[in-house]
């Protein structure tokens, strides 16, 4: 069970998948490189799935693909830079998240104090891991998560000025900047693990992912959650994102627990008209990449 990184923020802190192979869901006719330096691109990537979108100076959705990886991920990294040239072009910035088990918050009033020679064995034992810190200033926390070397290298060769996030960085902003002040659970659910974030007037108060092989594994950890959280009854509205429908498996499993479910809204990006408003939902943990310091 993967509980030791669970994030509880109180008034006294204490510490189905659609698997289409490939698909370019997007592409404005006139995004060339000549105008990619004023755009952003967004890159999200697990050991199931990479997605990416290219953001304008405007806001707008210019450019969004999404893959299914078959691979070990660092070499499909590699082929994809080679072969894709929207990777290849020069953009203002380039932001990747990127899943990580190996996560620690601190609160920003902490994070001055704190040793990272004290830090750094928290988040990982490896020396062949590289230890990364971020801030989710909504939140008002620091962030510190690792990642493995030869991926880290991988990475940086889509661009040697990237920005790393885990995948808790987009998904905790996304959430505080559409729903805060709000009392919500919010899912993010992928093929092979699912992110689950609490908030409250008071902000975060719960945030964990989890690895999930069938829907039993999936209600396993929802219960799990929903006890730790004191959540037996009244339970307040599910939001919900990624790659999950009305109907599915999983679905189906929630609703025996919520009786408000909403799929994820967001102001963050404008997506062209060409394009399913549905994915708003689906990727919103890779548009609200653009809202991260």
């Amino acid at each position: 069970m993967r509980c030791k990184n669970a994030y509880f923020l109180s008034k006294s802190i204490s510490f189905a998948a659609m698997n289409n192979p490939e698909t370019l869901h997007f592409k404005d006719g006139d995004f060339t490189q000549g105008n990619a330096g004023d755009s952003e691109l967004l890159i999200q990537v697990s050991p199931s799935r990479l997605s990416y979108a290219v953001i304008s100076d405007r806001k707008e959705v210019i450019v969004l693909y999404d893959t299914s990886l078959q691979k070990p991920l660092s070499g499909t990294l590699e082929e994809l830079v080679a072969t894709n040239e929207l990777l290849n072009f020069i953009y203002k910035n380039v932001r990747i998240a990127v899943e990580s088990f190996n996560f620690s918050f601190l609160p920003e009033e902490v994070y001055p104090k704190a040793q990272s020679d004290v830090i750094a064995p928290l988040i990982s034992k490896s020396k062949e891991n590289e230890i990364f810190t971020s801030q989710i200033k909504k939140a008002g926390i620091k962030s510190f998560f690792s990642l493995p070397d030869q991926l880290v290298k991988a990475l940086q060769s889509a661009s040697t000025d990237a920005i790393l996030y885990s995948q808790a960085e987009p998904f905790i902003t996304g959430i505080l900047s559409a729903y805060q002040g709000s009392n919500k659970i919010f899912m993010n659910i992928n093929p092979t693990e699912f992110e689950i974030a609490s908030i409250s007037e008071k902000g975060l108060s719960f945030y964990n992912i989890f690895k999930h092989d069938n829907a039993d594994d999936f209600n396993y950890y929802l219960l799990y959650v929903l006890q730790e959280l004191n959540l037996t009854e009244n339970l307040p509205e599910l939001v919900l994102s990624g790659h999950i429908v009305a109907g599915d498996i999983i679905y189906k499993r929630i609703e025996k627990y919520f009786d408000k479910i909403s799929f994820a809204e967001s102001s963050v990006v404008a997506l062209p008209a060409a394009l399913n408003k549905d994915l708003i939902s689906r990727f919103f943990s890779l548009f609200a990449l653009s809202l991260c310091e």
